[in-house]
């Protein structure tokens, strides 16, 4: 039975949280069902009609078993983006850890999200151990898990410190981590945006460039940390040659 105890009855403002997001949440996972793949079919469309999603690497997540993809975070559809470039087989074991607050503090929108991703819920407020632990029985089942180990989504567009919560459930899990760069979401839907932003039916459309790296196995590390370090040594290296031009705020 799901346990609403260990969940906020307020939100960010002081408002009583109603008890149909608060139970949304409440359980490990916040099912997809019928209505999340036709919001992530609807969501996906959108997309190509407006941006050339292009996908990198692709090669490097594995046909079979579990693997951890740890992708920065520049909007709230990253997720969608990167499900959407994969293969039936790899798309129906796939699920992401996303903050369970996203049903409270981020409106309709935000529980499309939980829905559509198949996410985990984990609290990145308080204390996070309930949705790393699940998150790491899912992986260990044989899902492939997307976290963003940013933690939140890019304010400035530059890249935030990156949190261990990948690594640890990768070495945990004992499944390979595939680093993910996302290139160009922040100038479609960046925080800055309250609705996505595209060019227009005359206009070129704007690219995003869905990088995938090389799995890093745990096995070849002294420990969660240092592949933690390797990590986010990609992740600066991907970032200091980015191919889209970006204003920064």
């Amino acid at each position: 039975m799901s346990d609403l105890s260990k969940l906020p009855e307020f939100d960010s403002s002081g408002k009583k949280i109603p008890l149909r997001y608060r139970r949304l949440v409440a359980g490990p996972t916040v099912k997809r069902g019928l209505l999340g793949h036709l919001f992530l079919a609807c969501g996906m469309f959108v997309s190509r009609l407006h941006a050339k999603i292009i996908g990198r690497g692709m090669e490097n997540i594995p046909e079979t078993g579990p693997c951890v993809i740890a992708a920065n975070h520049e909007t709230y559809v990253d997720g969608m983006w990167i499900m959407g470039l994969l293969n039936r087989e790899q798309f129906k074991r796939t699920r992401a850890l996303a903050a369970q607050d996203l049903a409270w503090e981020h409106g309709f929108f935000g529980r499309v999200v939980l829905r559509g991703g198949n996410c985990i819920p984990i609290d990145r407020k308080g204390n996070p151990a309930r949705g790393l632990i699940q998150a790491t029985r899912a992986v260990r089942s044989g899902d492939i898990l997307i976290i963003h180990p940013e933690g939140t989504r890019t304010r400035d567009g530059y890249l935030c410190e990156m949190q261990k919560g990948a690594t640890f459930v990768a070495f945990k899990a004992k499944a390979p981590l595939i680093p993910c760069f996302i290139d160009g979401g922040f100038e479609v839907f960046g925080a800055h945006h309250k609705v996505p932003h595209f060019n227009g039916l005359f206009r070129p459309r704007h690219r995003v460039i869905v990088t995938f790296g090389k799995p890093m196995h745990p096995e070849n590390y002294a420990d969660a940390n240092e592949m933690h370090d390797a990590m986010s040594a990609w992740m600066d290296e991907m970032f200091a040659k980015k191919e889209i031009t970006r204003v920064y705020r």
